[in-house]
């Protein structure tokens, strides 16, 4: 009886989760990939001026957290033929790169002897068809891929 009850259990946990992965929706013109939503730019800007873009739609630029993230972007990157987008690091005063969200990364994919030039280059973006990223001057223009959690669903 215990087994049958513990069965259930499980049954109706992984039911639930399953609903709630489905419950939740991306807005129009975004696209859902791993757990968040992405939107990717029609047109080349500078770092700021991208964040800003992803700002006013309620995202903010991309972060990968994990391998598996990263790799979903690159490889929709590579789709779509956006070049070497902007992520959402900066380096600051103490030239470190934090997060748009003003944290360390968990997660870093530096290209080979990347981050470089601490006096000159404080923005980030991907640098290579395998989703390793690069340090490059904010003034440079480049697409760029916008981040926001998926809606749910009523």
């Amino acid at each position: 009886m215990l087994k049958v009850i513990v069965s259930l259990l499980l049954t109706l946990a992984i039911n639930a989760k399953e609903a709630n992965a489905k419950s939740k929706v991306c807005p129009s013109g975004w696209m859902h990939l791993v757990s968040a939503c992405y939107h990717l730019s029609t047109y080349k800007t500078t770092w700021s001026k991208a964040r800003a873009a992803c700002q006013k739609l309620e995202g903010d630029l991309v972060v990968p957290t994990n391998s598996k993230e990263n790799n979903a972007v690159s490889n929709i990157v590579k789709q779509r033929k956006l070049g070497h987008p902007w992520i959402g690091l900066v380096r600051h005063k103490d030239k470190k790169f934090y997060t748009v969200q003003g944290g360390k990364p968990s997660y870093t994919n530096w290209h080979p002897a990347q981050p470089d030039s601490p006096n000159s280059e404080n923005c980030a973006h991907f640098y290579d068809s395998i989703g390793r990223w690069n340090d490059i001057p904010c003034s440079q223009q480049y697409h760029f891929i916008c981040q926001k959690p998926p809606i749910k669903r009523k």
